[in-house]
């Protein structure tokens, strides 16, 4: 009876364990290199948990391209529960040199995250007049392709 009872308590702090997932806070670009005037991604990411209290850092030197949007997932595969937030913004640099986007914070939990700042270099070359940059949802497609091109085997 203590050997069933000590392997149920086992099992139950085995998935409380397993439940708990890291918390991460990341900045991505799309582009490390640019033309003054080119338009590209920056997404603020939020793995593992979910919050409502978001605001963007100051973008010295990009102007806005497009709106902000914003993402939220949650899955649930074998009872293992993941979560992501993306807050998602299209900048286009009006400067050229070594710009900087800035390391961001949110709080999560009482806990406050940090992303890393992420460094763009910009050439001193406007982009040029015909220069039409692909739309989001052309880029989405793209990415779609690729991801279908993929193979997945089961064993």
């Amino acid at each position: 009876m203590k050997k069933i009872l000590a392997l149920l308590l086992g099992f139950m702090f085995y998935n409380v364990l397993a439940a708990q997932q890291d918390i991460i806070f990341s900045l991505k670009i799309d582009a490390d290199t640019l033309l003054i005037g080119e338009r590209f991604k920056c997404e603020f990411v939020l793995e593992g948990a979910q919050t409502r209290h978001f605001s963007a850092p100051e973008f010295d030197g990009f102007e806005m391209a497009m709106g902000s949007s914003q993402s939220m997932q949650t899955q649930i595969i074998n009872g293992k529960m993941s979560q992501q937030s993306s807050y998602i913004y299209w900048l286009r640099p009006v400067k050229s040199g070594q710009l900087v986007i800035p390391s961001n914070s949110i709080e999560v939990n009482g806990e406050i995250l940090t992303s890393e700042p992420a460094t763009i270099v910009v050439l001193n070359e406007k982009v040029h007049p015909d220069y039409v940059p692909k739309q989001p949802k052309q880029q989405l497609q793209e990415e779609e392709k690729v991801k279908k091109k993929r193979r997945i085997y089961k064993i």
